[in-house]
């Protein structure tokens, strides 16, 4: 018999190496190899064996070599034999096998061992070491401190740079200065709730923070303009601004934008038609019509006194169709549309700093009617055909046959020897 040792709790390969011989003491095989439950295992000396073979390996032969044999036996495994294997107990091993050993029945204690029998140093996980220093002291694990409640203090370890600490609990008596860097704190580690009500004071704050906080606020001044307003300052404020933003709409701008092609078009045609019966010579004969009041020819107007008055109203012609086309480019066909659209001009107008009495109303209730411009056109064209039997022999100079002068006759043909005069 042997003794194998003493095992820590549910140690799973307690080996115990056996032989057979022959009676004249040769090493010989048994009839047959050994198995697992050709072996008895009791435990304290009882009887009440381990009824399972259950965590029994037999090696029969063992590595070949006749005569030598293996039990490993796995303390770990309970199926069938809870409570079997325990601390504080002592395991007596029994070869008692079925077959024979040189034809001979046999019986045998191959070992005993115990399970954490003496009262030594044993590590929480079987087949651990103890890490011991050089001076003998045991190595510390940090994560298994016993009395971990109770305060430690560890003035003399220092936490290495690269160490990250998880999380901080309680409070900090006191941090070195600069001990805090740049980029210490995750985004989001301090918060609201990190920081007490009024902890943040007018002293803590820089003076250029509190300037930056007063940019695009509302300045002492402006809120004293305010509250200087009456109720009907603001009421009127806010009535304009609604009618303003009202009248500018999508829709209305589309509305003017179809305006020109229609309105002004018609109207720089009615224009362009007087523009060329005035050129083609219809002046003249409304000067002409008046010759019964003049006293003599050289009441006329000259050539050169003709050609300015014609040329400044060519100019005023010109200038009332250049605002007519400012006053109306874009202007909606629709009377409705046209007048929305003339309210809201005239609003921004005012908006604007207009001067007063400026606005698109007043400019356009100036222009000719209709019914003018009709009239003007029937004019026009009696000139017109009245300047077309005019004869021009000399260019520039109107043939004419003189034949009273203030209702007296005139004779002669103008020459010398024929002068004109009183017939």
């Amino acid at each position: 018999m042997s003794y194998i040792g003493d095992f820590p709790e549910d140690f799973t390969t307690v080996a115990i190496m056996f032989t057979t011989h022959a009676a004249s003491g040769a090493v010989v095989a048994p009839s047959s190899g050994f198995e697992a439950a050709d072996v008895k295992i009791y435990k304290n000396g009882s009887a009440a064996e381990k009824t399972s073979t259950n965590g029994l390996t037999m090696t029969s032969p063992f590595d070949s070599i006749t005569g030598l044999h293996c039990l490993v036996i796995d303390t770990s495994v309970d199926t069938g034999d809870v409570g079997f294997w325990v601390a504080g107990a002592q395991y007596t091993v029994v070869l008692s096998p079925d077959e024979t050993v040189d034809s001979l029945a046999v019986a045998k204690v191959i070992g005993t061992f115990g399970i954490e029998l003496s009262e030594v140093l044993r590590p929480t996980t079987a087949g651990r070491q103890l890490d011991v220093s050089a001076g003998g002291e045991a190595g510390i694990d940090w994560a298994n401190i016993g009395s971990p409640t109770t305060a430690v203090n560890l003035s003399g370890t220092n936490i290495d740079v690269d160490q990250v600490v998880a999380s901080v609990s309680g409070s900090i008596g006191s941090v070195a200065s600069g001990g805090i860097t740049s980029g210490s704190f995750a985004a989001g580690a301090i918060d609201n709730a990190a920081i007490a009500a009024d902890a943040i004071g007018s002293s803590e704050l820089a003076a250029s923070a509190v300037t930056e906080i007063q940019s695009g606020l509302a300045t002492a001044a402006s809120i004293a303009a305010l509250n200087n307003l009456s109720a009907a300052q603001v009421n009127a404020e806010v009535d304009t601004a609604i009618a303003d933003a009202a009248l500018a709409t999508a829709a209305n701008l589309a509305t003017v934008a179809g305006y020109l092609d229609t309105e002004v078009a018609a109207i720089l045609a009615d224009t362009n038609e007087l523009q060329t019966d005035w050129a083609n010579g219809g002046r003249l004969d409304l000067i002409l019509d008046a010759r019964a009041s003049q006293t003599s020819v050289d009441d006329l107007p000259t050539n050169a006194e003709l050609a300015t008055a014609l040329a400044a109203a060519d100019d005023a012609v010109l200038a009332q169709v250049a605002l007519v086309k400012a006053k109306t480019d874009n202007l909606p066909d629709d009377p409705a549309d046209q007048s929305l659209v003339i309210a809201a001009t005239d609003a921004v107008m005012s908006r604007l700093g207009a001067p007063a009495g400026a606005s698109l109303s007043a400019d356009i209730a100036a222009l000719p009617t209709a019914a003018a411009l009709a009239v003007t056109d029937g004019k026009v064209d009696g000139i017109k055909t009245k300047t077309d039997s005019l004869t021009f022999t000399v260019a520039g100079k109107v043939d004419a046959n003189i034949t009273h002068v203030n209702e007296t006759a005139v004779a002669g043909t103008g020459e010398t020897g024929d002068e004109w005069g009183p017939a």
